[in-house]
Order: C-alpha cells, then sequence, then structure tokens
C-alpha cells in the first residue's frame, strides 16, 4: 500500500489538524472523508450557501483532493492551487455557485496550503454576499452532530385492555304507512279538547326517542299526539301528549318548545309506545282525570292461513253405463249418472251370422 504524509502548519488550528488527520486516514482506509456544516455567514441574491449547510464529499478533483457539494449540488467546495492557472491567485479553499462557474468565479475563498481539507472552527473567510463588495466574514465549519436513535420504551407493566364491542345499531324503524292509525273517543267537544272526542289520528313520523307521533286525519285542524319524556326540560315525568303543537323531532325533552307543560290532554307513561284501550287521561275538561279510549282503525296483518281439512280418500268415479262391467274389489267407488257431456258409449257390436237352417223333412208316406 501507500503511506500517506500529513504536513500541518503550525498556525492550523488543532480542529483543523483533526479533520485532516480524519481525512486522510478515510482516504487511506478507500472511505468517503467526513462532512461538514458551514454557519454564520450571509444570506444572499446568490443562496445561501453559509447558512447552516451541510456538505458531502464527492470524489475528488484532478489535483487529487476532495470535492465536497450541499445537498442539491448548487454549492461547491473544493481546493484549488491557482484558479487562473498562472500563479496570480494563491492557493485557496473556494465556495462557487454551480460547477460550471468560471475558474476564479468564487462567491468565498480561504487561503490555504492544506488541501486535505477545509479550516474546520472558524476561520476568517473573503465572502462576496452582494455580488459587488468583499468583506472578511468568520465562518464556522463543523462535523453534523449524529442523529440520536429514540429511547427504547419500557414494556408496559400490563397488557392493554382490548377496546370495547361496538355497540348494535338501532333497530330500523317501520315505514309510516304501515303504522296503523288510531282513533280516540270518550273525551269531551268543550275548550278545544274536541282533539280527542271521536278523532282520526295518522303516524306523522318520529322523535328523537325514536317515538312515534300522530297528527289529526282531518287537514282543517291541526292537533298532535307525541310522547315527551320530560315536558318542561326540568324534571316533569315522561307523558303522552295531546296538543295543537307540533312536536321538534330533534328536541330531547319539552318537545313543543313552550318551556312549560302546557296541553289539551296527557297521560303520564314511561312507553314511549301509545297504548291502545281505555284509560284515565288529564283532559282541559275539567280538573279530574277522563277515561279516554285509543282504539286502531286499521286492521293488524292477518294471521297466516290455517291449514286446510284433510280431505277422504278420493272415489273412483265410473259413468253408469259401466255399472256391473266390472269388478271392483274393495277399492272405495261411487257410482254416478251418465253426465250430458260424457262422450256417446261404442256402436254394440254385430250378432255373429246364424248357420243357414235345414229344410225340414219330407211328410212321411201314408201307408
Amino acid at each position: 500500500g501507500h503511506t500517506q504524509i500529513v504536513v500541518i502548519r503550525c498556525s492550523t488550528s488543532l480542529a483543523a489538524a483533526v479533520y485532516a488527520i480524519a481525512t486522510a486516514a478515510a482516504a487511506g482506509a478507500g472511505l468517503p472523508p467526513p462532512a461538514f456544516v458551514i454557519s454564520g455567514g450571509c444570506a444572499s441574491e446568490r443562496g445561501s450557501p453559509f447558512d447552516d449547510v451541510e456538505y458531502i464529499a464527492d470524489g475528488d478533483t484532478t489535483s487529487g483532493v476532495p470535492h465536497y457539494h450541499d445537498s442539491s449540488s448548487s454549492f461547491h467546495i473544493y481546493w484549488d492551487p491557482a484558479c487562473d492557472g498562472g500563479g496570480l491567485f494563491p492557493a485557496a479553499w473556494l465556495v462557487k455557485n454551480g460547477s460550471h462557474a468560471p475558474a476564479c468565479s468564487y462567491i468565498a475563498a480561504f487561503v490555504s496550503d492544506n488541501s486535505y481539507s477545509p479550516p474546520l472552527g472558524t476561520e476568517t473567510w473573503r465572502v462576496n454576499c452582494d455580488g459587488y463588495n468583499w468583506t472578511d466574514m468568520d465562518l464556522t465549519l463543523t462535523h453534523p452532530s449524529p442523529s440520536q436513535p429514540p429511547p427504547p420504551q419500557p414494556p408496559p407493566s400490563t397488557p392493554p385492555s382490548p377496546p370495547p364491542p361496538l355497540s348494535p345499531p338501532p333497530p330500523s324503524l317501520p315505514p309510516l304507512d304501515t303504522v296503523p292509525s288510531i282513533w280516540f273517543t270518550g273525551g269531551c267537544s268543550s275548550n278545544g279538547t274536541s282533539a280527542v272526542d271521536n278523532v282520526e289520528y295518522v303516524a306523522g313520523g318520529y322523535t328523537a326517542s325514536r317515538a312515534l307521533f300522530y297528527h289529526d286525519a282531518n287537514a282543517s285542524r291541526k292537533f298532535y299526539i307525541y310522547w315527551d319524556p320530560d315536558c318542561s326540560c326540568g324534571g316533569a315525568p315522561a307523558r303522552w301528549i295531546v296538543d295543537t303543537d307540533a312536536p321538534n323531532t330533534t328536541a330531547p325533552c319539552d318537545l313543543d318548545g313552550d318551556g312549560e307543560c302546557s296541553d289539551k290532554a296527557h297521560i303520564d307513561s314511561d312507553e314511549p309506545s301509545l297504548e291502545i284501550g281505555t284509560k284515565a287521561w288529564w283532559v282541559d275538561c275539567d280538573s279530574e282525570p277522563n277515561n279516554l279510549t285509543t282504539a286502531y282503525s286499521s286492521p293488524l296483518p292477518p294471521s297466516p292461513p290455517s291449514l286446510p281439512p284433510a280431505q277422504p280418500p278420493p272415489f273412483l268415479e265410473l259413468p253408469a253405463e259401466a255399472l256391473g262391467s266390472n269388478y271392483l274389489g274393495s277399492f272405495p267407488t261411487r257410482w254416478l249418472p251418465a253426465s250430458p257431456h260424457a262422450p256417446p258409449p261404442p256402436p254394440a257390436l254385430p250378432s255373429p251370422p246364424q248357420p243357414p237352417q235345414r229344410p225340414p223333412p219330407p211328410p212321411p208316406l201314408p201307408p
């Protein structure tokens, strides 16, 4: 193999010396030189090549020294012994915008005879920020911090509990056209409570509690029957209500929205299904409950049909002409008269011809 000798000037900083040794060691092992980050520079219209930008090695130049570029390959850093090729420009590390820029068209330079690495640490560079004026600027070159892996998570003390099972969806509500209408009878016709005096109600929809509500079948009147879990939203008992206000189908309570329990008739009930039959309702006729009767006006779905009655064993039906013509044994028979639509009987067979009769014998001769 080859032995690389690194010559370090006394003015070189310790960090730069370490970087140079690392670069030489990497080259000897066939590894790319380590990356570095430049910070502390200006941001100009040419970009920000000095504002916390990382540079990585990208092979060697024709001089055999490392060449670096940023992640977008827009800026390049390399060592040039004489950028003009004639010796007027000293050896230096140059920062250029684009790999095909003219030889001495650089935007920053650091004069150095150390071709193994740019100056690590903080050094004074000549920098052109605006494209016209050059200024001395302290730039800092450092190694990028290696990313630390996330700390391992401690094992859980107890296994996580399984998620609760999903509740089944509520059963579907029956279509309104399948709900039979109901009749209210037994109420008084005064004080506007004719709403329960022989009145038919039809299904109008469902409230937020999935309870049916009904409305008067007579379009000229506006009466409603609905179940309210709390008619005041203040702790009133659940009840079935007859009122002139349509229920709010999205409200959880006080479905008529009046903030109180005012109605034409009601009966306390925890059941969201209207009970059929005669019950004691409070009606706006007097201060006493009245017996009102609710009944279905449409028939309930019919019960399944019953099985037909058992049939007796079949009879062999024969026309009367066949009577006595066959022996039927023990099979049950029934004799019927000849049907007017029955086909005619077959013609009778002709009688067989009779042999010719012999002539009578001659009379006996007289004695």
